[in-house]
């Protein structure tokens, strides 16, 4: 399956999805332009990011959406592989629980089996908990009880480097406390694999 191209038709199915009938209501929902939209349409780009969005927020199944077979509710797994992701929303610095994602497990691009997704503004991420080591990398981090994704560059002298899309700054290692790290960020586009079974809100 080549992921680079259906975008034409996998717009066309979250328009469906959603229950949208105009491109803009979509681009409403989704966080971003028109213009943005309509690139990804006119060059039939895949869009990974926005039909995984789709289908946390729908409920519509993955494999429908990516394809366009299969169901659209998705139904109930007999995998033996099957388990609940914890599912969270980053709202002003603080995790809210936001129900569970059922996931085939072994579909993971990661061996840890303390995986959690956590939604912030329009960007799904997939946080490894097992992980303890201090390494190079996007983290969700508290800074001041304040809860925050960044990419850290550690530094000789105890110091590190936060990163995000606006700033950056040097801090010593002592001063943020590390909650966990973005095992695969770029899952989001790495969907060729993967079946979501149901989106369940406790």
């Amino acid at each position: 399956m080549d992921l680079r191209k259906g975008g034409k038709a996998a717009i066309d199915r979250m328009l469906e999805a959603y229950g949208y009938t105009t491109k803009q209501a979509l681009c409403d929902q989704l966080g971003i332009s028109s213009s943005t939209l309509a690139n990804r349409y006119l060059r039939d780009t895949f869009p990974a990011d926005y039909v995984i969005q789709c289908a946390l927020e729908t409920g519509v199944a993955l494999e429908w959406l990516v394809t366009g077979e299969g169901s659209k509710t998705p139904g109930v797994s007999s995998s033996k592989h099957l388990e609940e992701l914890p599912a969270y929303t980053l709202s002003n610095g603080i995790l809210v629980k936001d129900g569970a994602i059922a996931f085939d497990y072994k579909l993971l691009p990661v061996a840890s089996r303390n995986i959690h997704v956590i939604k912030d503004a329009n960007i799904i991420h997939f946080v490894d908990y097992s992980e303890s080591n201090l390494i190079d990398g996007f983290w969700l981090i508290s800074i001041d009880d304040n809860l925050s994704f960044r990419k850290i560059y550690r530094l000789p002298a105890g110091q590190l480097k936060v990163e995000n899309n606006l700033i950056s700054f040097i801090s010593f290692i002592s001063f943020i406390s590390f909650i966990s790290f973005i095992s695969f960020i770029s899952f989001i586009s790495f969907i060729s694999f993967i079946s979501f079974i149901s989106f369940i809100s406790f």
